[in-house]
């Protein structure tokens, strides 16, 4: 699974130890989070991922066909009416990327336990100008959040839709 936390992703399977690069603030050890952004979720043969979201001014019915279901060969393919460029331009005219497209977050289930915190060594800069007397120290100690993925469930589209009605985006 490719869970997406703080909008980076990280590529976790069950039981995986996950080190975010940041601290993650109102968690205490022990801690159950539902991870419920996700991009691919799946095995090596079969995958379930997300697809980019329909235009707002498109014609395009949204349907169960959003969800792209299908063998990881790079034959999957995308439905009709969806731009499949990565990038589109700002106001400005620079590139920018398009959000990811997540899967719903009803077709699985993610759950991290938070194993605390970590902090590195302090560590010490000395920032200083050329031909200035003038020596900054700059210290730096950055502290780290440590998850532990204990629980990947795929949950079927035929059970979502029993239970809580059909898919849309």
């Amino acid at each position: 699974m490719t869970a997406h936390i703080h909008g980076k992703p990280y590529l976790v399977t069950e039981g995986d130890t996950v080190r975010l690069p940041f601290l993650m603030h109102g968690v205490q050890p022990g801690d159950v989070l539902r991870l419920d952004r996700a991009t691919l979720v799946g095995s090596r043969e079969w995958t379930l991922r997300g697809s980019p979201a329909l235009p707002s001014d498109s014609a395009v019915e949204s349907n169960s066909d959003q969800m792209i279901i299908g063998r990881t060969d790079g034959l999957i393919p995308t439905p009709q009416g969806i731009n499949d460029s990565d990038t589109t331009t700002s106001q400005t005219g620079k590139p920018r990327r398009a959000p990811p497209a997540y899967v719903d977050e009803r077709l699985f289930t993610c759950r991290a336990t938070v194993l605390g915190t970590e902090s590195e060594p302090l560590r010490i800069k000395e920032k200083k100008k050329q031909r200035q007397r003038r020596l900054k120290k700059v210290k730096s100690k950055h502290r780290y959040t440590i998850l532990k993925i204990s629980e990947i469930k795929i949950t079927g589209a035929d059970e979502v839709e029993n239970e809580l009605g059909p898919l849309e985006n």
